[in-house]
């Protein structure tokens, strides 16, 4: 399975990193704002295509990720200043970390470096030089056996751009709007001229060379008063520190002054230096920045690495190439679906899609929710005829069709093909089921959302749209025209369908602490015989009941309030009808009520689901149906899962 990828911070260098991965076809799982965290895919693909914030996100605190995403990549963009002891329990969850965040392992007193998964789980090379690979040099130099002697570096390519502008007769009051511009500066500049940003690639640069001096000795090139100012009154008063700059830059004829950072096994400071104009720190210009690095091997012949040492295209990438690095060669990003992103021409892509809570209790052929352990893997390839081939199908006991024109897999693989541009092509699919046939989670749904991913991969030339409407189709031939089930499968997360012709789908923005109890039981109820049961017209006040159970469900998944996720899970319509063809309903429901839960039936049933935030209340419920199971000769299944936010994902492919 792949890792799911979370970013951390919404500023520039976030924003450009969450471009840079979609233009790669590398969805993201999750975007933490600094008010909360947001999972709804079509809110973050809004935010990379337009950087309008999402404005439905929900409270989170960073620990909860090694909870929600134990086997996550995190890429911290963010200038928060985390509690260290955070980040350790993250990282004893088997979480990895990229930072472009300096703010935890360039701060003094840490011993984040020292974490027995640290040199394994972090990487951190937009840390030191925006994207020049410092660190990546270093440990080839570290791992060669060679040993690092010393070092000296122009490491702020926002100081030494400025003491540039200033050396050429540029005031500070004009040089620093024109940084802040450029993308040079941290978010606030004072953090460059506090030089503290400087202070932190030292510290870090030292403890990675395995030096323990992290107190480091720098000037002060700002008054107390600009660091007490607010950002914006701090950038109308400029003009008041224009003379205190122009005597740091002042040097005779021949001179220039440069902001120099050493270290050593017993060194770390960072001053202004005159050096001469022709000297390797003098000739910096512009944002460049440079190192030479004196070791064992290269003591009088020093290496020296040198190049544009900030603006935020290259810390992006210098994140992602952190990334990249994390990724195993044999790893696929999840395709894109808005993008239409295809893989290098791949020859056969294989597809994961979970299974889904159709109509979720009051939500009948409108509300459909991912959940997560449970699903159906489809591999498609290119074969020599032209058209679709069902090659194979496990785990369905032989009950489904082999022909690719009835089975949903090969309605898909049809729909698709003749929309592409590669319709002489042949296709051949393989199957696997990991659910159970006509259980109430979705079986054919998560089939087809499998096959479209991995057929769309395949052809690369396809978009949402497109799968979206061969999954439907293949649901209309299977067991009716609703896209509930297929589009949670697809997209992941709790889905709204507002439209079936056209077909319109939106994700709903939904609390990760939710819980769901699932209890299968050993039966079957054909989709088409549940949907036999319904009466054509419903009862108007059982409709407004039901009306005020969808807005207290959906407003329940943001509030996280319980009372509102009980409440919205009475059905007043479709229930009724169908409660008689689940005998276990009936035996099971009262202990439930005992406790305070909701038991609703899963889509057409026999599967019973219940929600919860309080994952003990959960544990208590399915122990008491057990219980109650065994006492009445009832043959059940239960098990707890989450919310399924990635939806269907590529999980391996061949080139």
């Amino acid at each position: 399975m792949n890792q799911p990828i979370v970013l951390i911070g919404a500023g520039k260098v976030g924003l450009a990193t969450a471009k840079m991965l979609y233009s790669r076809g590398i969805r993201l799982e999750a975007v933490l704002f600094s008010s909360g965290i947001c999972q709804s895919q079509d809110m973050i693909h809004e935010w990379v295509v337009s950087g309008k914030r999402p404005t439905l996100i929900i409270p989170y605190h960073i620990r909860q990720l090694s909870q929600d995403f134990p086997d996550a990549i995190v890429l911290d963009c963010s200038g928060a200043d985390w509690d260290e002891s955070d980040w350790m329990i993250l990282l004893d969850s088997g979480i990895k970390a990229v930072f472009c965040n300096k703010s935890l392992l360039g701060s003094e007193s840490s011993s984040i470096f020292l974490h027995p998964r640290f040199k394994k789980s972090v990487r951190y090379e937009a840390t030191v030089s925006a994207g020049l690979p410092v660190i990546e040099l270093l440990q080839r130099q570290l791992d060669s056996g060679d040993k690092i002697t010393r070092i000296r570096a122009s490491l702020s390519g926002t100081m030494a751009w400025l003491f540039s502008e200033l050396s050429l007769g540029q005031k500070f009051s004009q040089a620093l709007p024109k940084a802040m511009s450029f993308g040079y500066t941290e978010p606030d500049p004072r953090d460059d001229l506090s030089l503290e940003d400087f202070v932190r690639k030292i510290r870090i640069l030292s403890r990675h060379c395995g030096f323990t001096e992290t107190k480091v000795q720098f000037p002060k090139l700002l008054p107390n008063k600009a660091m007490q100012q607010s950002l914006p009154e701090f950038l109308k008063s400029l003009p008041d520190y224009d003379e205190a700059f122009l005597k740091t830059v002042s040097c005779d004829t021949g001179f220039c002054s440069a902001l120099v950072g050493e270290i050593g096994p017993d060194t770390a400071r960072l001053l202004v230096e005159s050096l001469e104009l022709q000297s390797d720190f003098g000739r910096i210009k512009g944002c460049n920045n440079l190192l030479v690095i004196h070791s064992h091997q290269y003591d009088s012949d020093p290496l020296k690495i040198s190049g544009p040492g900030a603006g935020v295209e290259r810390t992006a990438a210098a994140v992602f190439g952190d990334l990249m690095m994390f990724l195993s060669k044999n790893h696929v990003p999840s395709v894109y679906l808005w993008s239409g992103a295809q893989l290098s021409e791949p020859q056969s892509v294989t597809a994961y899609a979970p299974a889904s809570i159709g109509n979720l209790s009051c939500g009948f052929d409108v509300l459909g929710l991912a959940v997560s352990g449970l699903g159906d893997t489809v591999q498609a390839c290119f074969v020599g005829s032209e058209g679709v081939q069902l090659l194979e199908i496990t785990g369905d006991q032989g009950m489904l069709p082999t022909s690719a024109e009835k089975n949903t897999v090969g309605i898909v693989a049809d729909y698709l093909l003749k929309r592409s541009s590669h319709k002489n092509r042949g296709i051949g699919i393989r199957l696997h089921k990991g659910l159970p046939l006509n259980s109430g989670l979705g079986s054919s749904g998560a089939s087809a959302a499998a096959a479209a991913l991995a057929v769309g991969a395949l052809l690369g030339d396809l978009c949402k749209e497109d799968y979206l409407n061969a999954c439907l189709e293949a649901e209309s031939f299977v067991s009716g025209r609703h896209a509930d089930n297929v589009a949670a499968s697809l997209l992941g997360g709790v889905i709204a369908v507002t439209s079936v012709d056209p077909l319109n789908v939106i994700s709903i923005p939904v609390s990760p602490r939710v819980k769901i109890g699932l209890i299968q039981i050993s039966m079957e109820v054909p989709t088409k015989e549940a949907r036999a049961r319904i009466p054509s017209k419903f009862d108007q006040k059982a409709t407004i009941a039901n009306l005020g159970s969808e807005a207290s469900l959906l407003s329940s998944f943001i509030s996280e309030n319980e009372t509102d996720l009980q409440r919205g899970l009475k059905d007043y319509l479709v229930e009724p009808f169908r409660a008689s063809m689940i005998p276990a309903l009936k035996v099971l429901k009262p202990a439930f009520e005992d406790l305070g839960l909701t038991l609703c039936i899963s889509g057409a049933g026999p599967t019973l689901f219940f929600m919860s935030y309080d994952e003990l209340k959960i544990s208590s419920a399915l122990q008491r149906t057990r219980d109650i199971a065994a006492a009445k000769g009832i043959d059940l299944q239960t098990r707890i899962c989450n919310v399924d936010t990635r939806g269907t994902r590529v999980v391996s492919a061949k080139v």
